[in-house]
């Protein structure tokens, strides 16, 4: 074989690879086009499918409603906690008056005779 007709070969070799690098990427091409048909296809019915209303619009009514009730949630929340602050102080004064009860009564004990502590004791 002569050189030009090993570089008419060599040619012609390459152009029928490049035609068959050509089909397979067409191939490829073509089976990517089905597959994000079927992607989208399939993600329009998840989104879309029988409901009357738009997702969106659907997701926003129910974040606001969401919103809505939080903010009652919010507020017993706050309610409930300045319920607590108040037990608290309450508990506090009384325990507050329950010491001085007990100092005043530790106090009258020692003024007292030890019969007259029993007599007291005794009648409690």
């Amino acid at each position: 074989m002569s050189d030009p007709e090993v570089i008419q070969l060599m040619a012609s070799a390459g152009v029928i690879f490049a035609a068959i690098i050509g089909a397979v990427g067409a191939l490829i091409a073509v089976r990517h086009a089905k597959v994000t048909r079927e992607n989208t296809a399939a993600t329009l019915d998840q989104v879309k499918n029988s409901h009357a209303v738009n997702l969106r619009d659907d997701l926003d009514t129910r974040f606001t409603t969401l919103e809505v009730l939080l903010q009652g949630v919010a507020a017993d929340v706050s309610g409930t906690k300045a319920d607590i602050r108040s037990i608290r102080s309450e508990a506090l004064t009384d325990r507050q008056a329950a010491a001085a009860d007990r100092e005043h009564l530790r106090t009258i004990e020692q003024t007292l005779t030890p019969t007259q502590v029993a007599r007291l004791k005794a009648r409690r």
